[in-house]
């Protein structure tokens, strides 16, 4: 069966990636286990290098989570610290149901995932390794379940 489940992610994140034409800098996704279950004491961490910064990127925050996620929303916490030791927080207000009570995002069975941007137009001002914090801040809340996984895109702005 874990087979099986892991070979339809597979296919479902082949068929989501392989949509979009635009280059992308940098993409990690990091799991809370098999449980689901996402901790505040579980910061993910990511780190980019940038080694150009000629124009805008898109910065994208990545949320995956099951069918079976009890709220309407996810309280996220980032903090981006530059290659200076600058720290940045940001708080996120991630909707995971719409005004009907439907799940947000892209659906495949009970998984879905959703993508959003941060910053449509990120700026790197220097080159170098920009950390970014990735924690839940969900009052009364711990641990936030059926959070499969949260992840950082950075790409291409897309051309109109």
């Amino acid at each position: 069966m874990r087979q099986i489940t892991f070979l339809f992610l597979a296919i479902f994140m082949i068929t989501i990636t392989g949509c979009d034409s635009r280059k992308v800098i940098y993409s990690e996704h990091e799991s809370f286990g098999e449980d689901f279950y996402w901790y505040k004491k579980d910061v993910k961490t990511f780190v980019v290098d940038v080694k150009e910064n000629a124009h805008p990127l898109e910065l994208v925050l990545t949320f995956r989570y099951a069918s079976s996620y009890f709220y309407d929303k996810a309280l996220i916490q980032i903090v981006e610290t530059d290659p200076s030791g600058n720290a940045v927080r940001r708080d996120v207000d991630l909707k995971i149901r719409d005004e009907k009570g439907e799940f947000i995002g892209d659906k495949g069975f009970d998984i879905i995932d959703i993508e959003y941007v941060l910053d449509g137009k990120k700026q790197y001002p220097v080159f170098g390794k920009y950390k970014y914090e990735i924690s839940q801040v969900m009052p009364d809340i711990d641990p936030l379940e059926f959070a499969m996984d949260v992840g950082l895109i950075v790409r291409e702005i897309e051309k109109k």
